[in-house]
């Protein structure tokens, strides 16, 4: 069984990758506040929404610590 190398340039694509994802996550959750304003989400979309800014803060914390 192979067990492949992760090379510092991949780090920096994972990471690249991740930072995006969590600029995207924030700018719809701006996008969601402004709407929010005056048509309050459901609160499933709320739990959905902090589920993904929670994800992807974890995912770039545990690439940051494997670099």
């Amino acid at each position: 069984m192979n067990n492949p190398t992760i090379t510092p340039d991949q780090w920096e694509q994972i990471l690249a990758i991740a930072r995006q994802a969590a600029e995207e996550i924030a700018a719809d959750e701006a996008a969601a506040a402004s709407r929010a304003e005056s048509d309050p989400p459901a609160p499933d979309v709320l739990d959905q929404a902090e589920a993904e800014r929670g994800f992807a803060a974890r995912l770039a914390a545990v690439l940051r610590a494997r670099r």
